[in-house]
């Protein structure tokens, strides 16, 4: 089978073509300049954190309706996110995640495995997670959790300072789990001892984070500033241009680099259609879509998550925030496979890697076709 349009190569982009077979891709060629008015032929997303989207969320009753859902947004596999929630929740949502893994829905999305964003974080920078269930560190808490999820569990967002935080990351690491540091009041030597004992990614970066501080009239460095300098760390990015401002995007590139910043959508339930009112997982609150975000109804001030789907992740970094196609791919599929360490069968166009392709139409948004190992799950 082969795809013609302009293919987006890991280090080039032009017009030409993909070809697979038995679920590999078994040729990429660029044969001349990218054709305006011809589709783009993508490494299919890889969002490694989101809560919901269209009538799916990360609970155990719903996240299969997500797999179901995340094919129309050009997203072959995932990480749903849970949140800072009571213990039987979280353990519910894990298994039912294990379950899926374990046994892929045909015609859907893959689920990678869990991303648990809490409930271990600090109390002063919880955005928008429920006070009622952030909670100091546990390490018993957490094996308890791990041992559900059977491997299945991949990333952790954790606050690094907290007592008892580096126990738990060990036993993350120790079980082959990303421990990421977010919702965090870390400073620059927290943050530099959290990368020692081998913390890997930073959680939505400048949301729920710390920003610089100013002593008789000097600007201090951040831990911002030193997560971006340190190139032993992935970051993560929400962009839809509200949680984070252009120019910080911007900033952030320039500095990280393309190969290090992960464009996540951290979308909720409702996202891709999201004019409504939607109840929070924690149960007891509910938020709607105001001013290009989700905010708590009871708190217009209070961001919860975004309404972003990974199509429109892509098109903002190639339309709003000044990133080549080639760029764009690394934010939206390379790097996040890097970080899952499956870039070895997924997550670019390459010869021999598996066929995970997104096929977007001249606009760079509209979805036309999703393949995943060389099956087409979306727009047949």
């Amino acid at each position: 089978m082969k795809i013609y349009g302009n293919v987006v190569a890991p280090e080039n982009a032009g017009y030409g073509f993909v070809e697979y077979e038995n679920g590999k891709i078994t040729a990429v060629e660029i044969v001349e300049d990218v054709r305006s008015e011809a589709d783009w032929i993508l490494p299919g997303f890889i969002d490694v954190h989101l809560h919901g989207m269209f009538d799916g969320e990360a609970s155990a009753e719903k996240v299969h309706l997500m797999a179901q859902h995340e094919p129309s947004t050009g997203v072959v596999r995932f990480c749903p996110a849970s949140a800072s929630e009571p213990h039987e929740n979280i353990s519910a949502f894990i298994r039912r995640v294990r379950e899926l893994v374990e046994n892929p829905m045909p015609g859907c999305a893959l689920i990678h495995g869990s991303h648990l964003e809490g409930p271990f974080l600090e109390y002063v920078h919880r955005g928008g997670m429920n006070e009622n269930y952030i909670r100091k560190p546990d390490p018993e808490e957490t094996a308890e959790w791990l041992e559900e999820g059977g491997g299945t569990v991949k990333i952790m967002t954790i606050a690094p300072e907290l007592p008892d935080a580096d126990k738990v990351i060990a036993k993350l690491i120790e079980n082959g789990v990303i421990a990421s540091a977010g919702h965090s009041a870390m400073n620059i030597e927290e943050l530099q001892h959290f990368v020692e004992i081998g913390g890997r990614g930073i959680c939505h970066l400048y949301d729920a984070h710390d920003g610089r501080e100013v002593y008789n009239c000097v600007v201090q460095p951040s831990a911002a500033d030193a997560i971006l300098m340190d190139d032993r760390l992935f970051v993560e990015l929400i962009l839809d241009g509200v949680h984070v401002p252009e120019m910080l995007v911007r900033l952030s590139i320039r500095t990280a680099g393309a190969k290090r910043i992960i464009g996540i959508t951290d979308s909720l339930l409702g996202a891709g259609d999201p004019y409504g009112e939607y109840p929070m997982l924690d149960a007891g609150r509910s938020f709607h879509f105001k001013d290009g975000v989700f905010r708590l109804v009871e708190d217009d001030d209070v961001i919860v998550g975004s309404a972003l789907t990974m199509n429109v992740v892509f098109y903002n970094l190639c339309n709003k925030f000044g990133c080549n196609p080639v760029e764009s791919a690394w934010m939206t599929s390379g790097n996040a496979a890097r970080y899952l360490g499956i870039d070895s069968f997924t997550g670019s166009l390459q010869k021999g890697l598996n066929a995970d392709i997104a096929v977007l139409g001249s606009d760079m948004l509209t979805v036309k076709k999703t393949i995943l190992n060389g099956d087409v799950i979306y727009g047949n």
